[in-house]
C-alpha cells in the first residue's frame, strides 16, 4: 500500500503514515520465559484501543500485555489528540477525528479494515457512548453495556437515584 512506518509521525486513519511503537511489547515478550512463548504460528489477536493515548487506555494497553505475555497480540491505538499518540505504548498509532464529528465511525471501520481489527476497546467515555449507541454500525466486535446502561451512568446523580430505588447504598448526593 507504500505506507512507511516513520519514527514520531502518527497516521491519520484518512491515510497517511502510521508509527511503530512496540518497543514495549518486544522488551516484554523478551522477558518472557521460552516456555510460555508460542511454538508455532498462532493467530494473533488485532485490538483496536480508542483514547489510547490517555492514562486509562494505556493502563489496559500495559495490563493486556502483561497478562497475556504469551499469547501474541496487535494493539492499534487511535487518539484525537496528536500529542497523546506518542505517549500510547501501542503497536500503530492513527490519528481520528471527535467522537461527535459525522466522520468518526468512518475513520475507525477505516482503521478496523486497514488493520483487520478483532475487537475494539473504547475507552474515554465520549467514544462509549458514540459506540455503544451506533454499534451495529461498527465493523468489529465490542464489548459494551446496552446503550440505556451507558447513558445513565454518564449522569452521575441519575445513577446515585436510580440505584437508590433499587434499594443500594449509595451516598447522599446533591445537585449544586
Amino acid at each position: 500500500s507504500g505506507e512507511e512506518r516513520q519514527p514520531g509521525a502518527a497516521a491519520h486513519a484518512t491515510g497517511g503514515r502510521r508509527r511503530d511503537t512496540g518497543a514495549e511489547a518486544r522488551m516484554l515478550r523478551r522477558l518472557a520465559p521460552r516456555a510460555t512463548r508460542p511454538k508455532a504460528a498462532i493467530t494473533m489477536k488485532r485490538i483496536l484501543l480508542t483514547g489510547a493515548g490517555g492514562s486509562a487506555a494505556s493502563n489496559f494497553a500495559d495490563a493486556l500485555r502483561l497478562a497475556r505475555a504469551d499469547d501474541p497480540m496487535v494493539i492499534v491505538g487511535a487518539d484525537v489528540k496528536p500529542y497523546h499518540l506518542p505517549l500510547a505504548g501501542t503497536d500503530h498509532n492513527y490519528l481520528v477525528p471527535r467522537a461527535d464529528c459525522p466522520d468518526y465511525l468512518d475513520a475507525l471501520n477505516r482503521i478496523i479494515e486497514r488493520e483487520k481489527i478483532d475487537f475494539v476497546h473504547a475507552q474515554p467515555d465520549p467514544e462509549v457512548e458514540v459506540l455503544s449507541r451506533r454499534r451495529a454500525e461498527l465493523h468489529a466486535k465490542t464489548f459494551l453495556p446496552p446503550d440505556e446502561t451507558v447513558v445513565l451512568c454518564a449522569d452521575k446523580m441519575r445513577l446515585n437515584v436510580s440505584m437508590r430505588r433499587a434499594g443500594l447504598p449509595v451516598p447522599e448526593a446533591y445537585v449544586l
